[in-house]
């Protein structure tokens, strides 16, 4: 209850940062970026799978979790880990989305049928591949995303965290 009323107050304050973790200290988006970087090697052996610029995935984990692989939403849609997957849309075993990999793999494998789909996104735009991501097809394309959803959440992780993570090209 407390981290979702801090999520509201941050997001209404325009700065959708992960809450800080209960030690006290003040977590900086670049701390969060420094702790991402962790699981690059995991994306970048996944981008085998799944053609995704990774700095567009570490940017995703940084919005999603802060990079926490522990993290589980408490806004009703039970998401977990890193890229905030939902176990039960994708008949997977919540055990899993606690392991990194099979998060990563997981939400890249959401992410790319999102660029891919060529009934929602012909022109394979990754901002609305990212809103869609948030929010679904389905509220995105009816306007019905929350405020700091779909395409807020697109902005968010293109112009403010994508950047922390573009020194790397692909």
């Amino acid at each position: 209850m407390i981290r979702t009323t801090l999520l509201v107050t941050w997001a209404i304050a325009g700065l959708l940062l992960a809450p800080p973790p209960p030690t006290g200290e003040e977590v900086t988006a670049q701390m969060v970026a420094n702790i991402c970087e962790q699981y690059r090697p995991i994306v970048d052996e996944m981008y085998e799978y799944f053609p995704i610029d990774p700095n567009i995935v570490l940017a995703v984990m940084a919005q999603e979790s802060s990079c926490d692989p522990n993290d589980l939403s408490d806004d009703g849609h039970n998401t977990i880990g890193l890229m905030q997957v939902a176990a039960k849309p994708w008949n997977l075993a919540e055990r899993y989305l606690y392991q990194p990999k099979w998060n990563i793999w997981q939400g890249m494998y959401i992410l790319n049928s999102s660029i891919n789909n060529e009934k929602e996104n012909p022109d394979k735009d990754v901002w609305r591949a990212l809103a869609a991501y948030n929010c679904g097809w389905t509220s995105l394309n009816a306007g019905e995303c929350l405020y700091f959803g779909g395409p807020t959440y697109a902005d968010r992780v293109l112009d403010f965290w994508y950047p922390y993570f573009a020194h790397e090209n692909y």
